[in-house]
């Protein structure tokens, strides 16, 4: 169980989604690791306001690392963004830095790195540390929305890539978010 009191850049507050409080199911290997992610980093990081971006029950996705139920009672997942603080307002990461953060975030130990270059309010990240297979090091993808064709129709779709792609169409600063 995490002990708080030894976590510089977060509370149990923000873990809190759906008044489901995730806090007490945290991993604390996961929240000292996303601390020192803040720590190193420089950069704020809030947790998303999405209520997926920690947990979720009862999906119909139980190999997803948001999942949690009865055979999962140990989250080290979370949706995040980081962001800076320009003329007191907050500002997502630039390119440049999106790409550091990632490297930082793997030095770091999560083994689990999602860009998410469209979300709103601003982009962010999906990190996790998940158990890989002997000699993977890395889980790494973007996801990326666009119309793709459905039974006849064209749908809005988020549609996965490589990191690098995510990376590369990530949008210059977001200002206000």
């Amino acid at each position: 169980m995490t002990n708080w009191n030894e976590i510089r850049h977060f509370a149990p507050r923000e873990f809190n989604r759906n008044d489901i409080d995730f806090a007490p199911v945290m991993s604390e290997k996961f929240i000292l690791g996303l601390d020192e992610l803040r720590e190193q980093s420089g950069h704020r990081i809030m947790i998303s306001p999405n209520k997926h971006a920690l947990g979720r029950r009862n999906t119909k996705y139980k190999s997803s690392q948001h999942y949690f139920g009865l055979e999962v009672t140990e989250l080290s997942v979370a949706d995040i963004i980081p962001y800076s603080r320009i003329d007191g307002e907050k500002c997502s990461l630039s390119r440049v830095e999106a790409r550091s953060f990632v490297e930082l975030a793997a030095d770091i130990g999560f083994t689990g790195i999602g860009v998410y270059p469209m979300w709103h309010p601003a982009s962010g990240f999906h990190i996790d540390m998940r158990e890989l297979p002997a000699g993977r090091q890395l889980a790494s993808w973007a996801a990326l929305m666009e119309d793709v064709p459905y039974e006849g129709n064209i749908i809005r779709k988020q549609v996965y890539y490589g990191i690098e792609t995510g990376l590369s169409v990530w949008s210059e600063i977001k200002k206000g978010f």
